[in-house]
């Protein structure tokens, strides 16, 4: 089974085979051109296990991913078989390297997703829960709000019933105080002292005590005295005219 080699960088991860060249670096890793010289223009350390690496030593190249017939021809020409055969085996682990790498990176790539699944789907339930629960409350509210349309109907007519039944008794006590009579006054009884025999003083007859004159008297001495001075007036006038 074929297995596509992708760029070791975990952020990038692109398809090389799509990319004309490549990186090989001498630890077994391999960047597309953008990640390469990113990185290495900065130091010559991998990106993918930040091994030291040595320009002069080759332990960077560049390789053709899509090599045409003529570099394959041409490629390995004039070497001994001996190393050709170490070249194959070498390129060979190299590839073997990667694929198990990119299985891997498949394998924990796929354990997450399904644990991301598993997360969704306990949440899936949850939210089917809360949608079975939202419909019963509805259901339960729609019922409440039937309850209340009956309730109020029936308070509006016993509403009516009740301001008719108001309207009446209203009528009835009119009625009533306009025929009946108004009722007389209560007569309260009159309050009459009751004398004891000891309230009643005995009369004496004292020579010391104070006479009070008679009214009828004293009217006749006043009537006397003024007899007495419209006489002397007139006398005084009869004597002083000439």
């Amino acid at each position: 089974m074929d297995v596509d080699i992708h760029c070791n960088v975990i952020k990038c991860r692109r398809k090389l085979s799509v990319e004309g060249q490549a990186c090989v670096t001498s630890c077994s890793h391999i960047f597309c051109l953008d990640c390469a010289k990113r990185s290495f223009d900065k130091a010559l350390v991998c990106p993918a296990c930040k091994t030291n690496l040595v320009e002069e030593n080759d332990d960077m190249i560049l390789v053709q991913m899509n090599p045409t017939e003529e570099y394959k021809s041409s490629v390995l020409a004039g070497l001994k078989p001996d190393n050709i055969l170490d070249i194959c085996t070498r390129a060979i682990a190299f590839y073997e390297y990667q694929t198990s790498q990119e299985l891997s990176f498949q394998s924990l790539l796929q354990k997450n997703l399904q644990d991301k699944y598993k997360s969704l789907k306990i949440e899936k339930e949850k939210h089917q829960d809360l949608v079975n629960e939202c419909e019963s409350e509805k259901s339960k509210s729609q019922q409440l709000y039937q309850q209340l349309q009956e309730k109020s109907k029936q308070f509006q007519k016993l509403q009516s019933v009740y301001e008719k039944l108001k309207r009446k008794h209203i009528g009835n006590n009119l009625q009533e105080t306009f025929t009946t009579p108004p009722a007389a006054a209560p007569v309260r009884p009159m309050m009459t002292r009751q004398f004891n025999k000891s309230d009643i003083v005995p009369h004496r007859s004292n020579a010391s005590t104070t006479r009070i004159p008679s009214p009828v008297k004293s009217i006749y001495s006043v009537r006397s005295h003024h007899r007495r001075f419209y006489s002397s007036a007139d006398s005084t006038t009869s004597n002083r005219v000439p």
